[in-house]
C-alpha cells in the first residue's frame, strides 16, 4: 500500500481525535451532564479512530524504516 495513503488516514484520524478531546475538554469545564452523554454516544467511534491513529502510526514507522525527513533533520 502506497504510505501517501496511509499518511493521509493517519492524519485524519490524529484530526479527529484531538477534536474529539477538545470537544470533551470543553464539555468538561462547561457542562458536565452533557460530557457523560457525549462519552456514551462517541464510546465506540473514539475506540476506532484510536485505534486507526495508532495502527496507522506504527504502519508508517515501519514503512519508513523507523525515520522520516523530520527526524533525519534533527539528527543533523
Amino acid at each position: 500500500m502506497n504510505s501517501t495513503l496511509i499518511a493521509n488516514i493517519h492524519i485524519w484520524s490524529v484530526m479527529l481525535f484531538v477534536i474529539l478531546y477538545l470537544v470533551k475538554t470543553v464539555l468538561l469545564f462547561f457542562n458536565q451532564s452533557m460530557l457523560d452523554r457525549f462519552n456514551k454516544i462517541t464510546k465506540v467511534p473514539e475506540m476506532i479512530v484510536s485505534t486507526v491513529f495508532l495502527i496507522s502510526g506504527v504502519w508508517l514507522f515501519i514503512i519508513l524504516g523507523g525515520r522520516s525527513e523530520v527526524h533525519t533533520s534533527e539528527l543533523q
